[in-house]
């Protein structure tokens, strides 16, 4: 199960997102979107969506630099080890209630708004359920648990990327952060099947778009 999970199973959900986007662009392009549910309900979408988006945001380029930037070239910054984590925590400590609670204002609006119950998808529930296994289990390591990944989640990650797996490094990592680490590979397969595509979308030709004219229509008495 060592070897499933952390060699064959990351490489699995890696190509199934690498084939999964370009394919979903190229033959479905009219569903590459987020799926607004604005019209339905605004209030709670405005609070709840702004701190997810600012939390999560946050928390992936926490990650990115946390888990790809390899400890030897954060001891030649003149950064040592403890103060890594350190800042790590205190950064994990003030994005995790934004995540969390702009998450609980996101579900309790599906949950409560019988419009929004009923035109929300199963791949809806479905990230919606990996999104709270992961921010749950995040949430838990730095308000809780405080295991340190830098000596074993971010070698292995690291390994996979170059890749030459080392499993053995996720052996005795607890299996709390396990679970955030496979919940998060799971994520990545399932992302060219769901609204999370739009992840990958930004405005960049908005600057350059032709204006959209609105005419006034009168009416003749």
């Amino acid at each position: 199960m060592n070897t499933f999970f952390y060699v064959i199973y990351p490489y699995v959900c890696l190509s199934i997102m690498a084939c999964g986007l370009p394919l979903r662009y190229l033959y479905a392009p009219g569903q590459w979107n987020a799926r607004s549910s604005q019209f339905f309900e605004r209030r709670l979408l405005l609070w709840g969506s702004t701190m997810f988006h600012v939390g999560i945001l946050l928390s992936l380029g926490g990650h990115v630099v946390g888990l790809l930037i390899p400890s030897s070239l954060f001891a030649k910054m003149g950064i040592s080890h403890e103060l890594h984590v350190r800042v790590a925590f205190v950064a994990g400590q003030a994005v995790a209630p934004l995540v969390l609670t702009g998450l609980g204002l996101l579900i309790y609006r599906r949950l409560c708004l019988p419009t929004l119950r009923c035109t929300t998808s199963a791949g809806d529930w479905l990230v919606l359920a990996l999104v709270c296994v992961a921010a749950l289990t995040g949430g838990y390591q730095v308000f809780v648990a405080h295991v340190s990944a830098f000596d074993t989640v971010a070698p292995w990650v690291q390994s996979v990327l170059a890749l030459s797996p080392q499993p053995e490094l996720m052996r005795e990592v607890p299996l709390f952060l396990q679970i955030h680490v496979i919940n998060g590979f799971t994520l990545a397969a399932v992302l060219p099947f769901t609204r999370l595509v739009h992840i990958f979308s930004a405005p960049v030709t908005y600057p350059v778009a032709a204006p959209v004219l609105y005419r006034q229509r009168y009416e003749h008495l």
